[in-house]
């Protein structure tokens, strides 16, 4: 990915941002196809900042999304296994405000 090169020059940016253009052009067909229903996690979006993140900030070397994926476990997939999979959106509140306080979820 060319997001996680040591070192970053104006044509290397340039060419991460002619690559994110050209997957969000593109992305819809999944969608169309029935393959994704969306493209809206924190992820993904996140790409969209790297450029401007990479110039003010520097390389994305020994970065990782391993803290979200960490809470998309805690937060979604436990509260989901908690469910009957019958209107899981308000079983899975219930859960969570049940297991954890809002100082936790911050």
């Amino acid at each position: 990915f060319a997001g996680q090169h040591p070192s970053c020059s104006h044509k290397t940016l340039h060419l991460l941002n002619d690559a994110l253009d050209l997957f969000h052009g593109n992305k819809d067909t999944f969608v169309d196809l029935g393959i994704r229903n969306n493209f809206n996690f924190p992820t993904l979006h996140a790409t969209r900042h790297y450029p401007l993140m990479i110039v003010i900030l520097g390389t994305t070397d020994n970065c990782n999304t391993e803290y979200t994926e960490q809470l998309h476990i805690d937060y979604t997939k436990d509260a989901y296994r908690a469910t009957n999979h019958k209107d899981e959106f308000v079983q899975m509140t219930r859960w969570l405000e049940r297991n954890f306080t809002p100082r936790e979820v911050c």
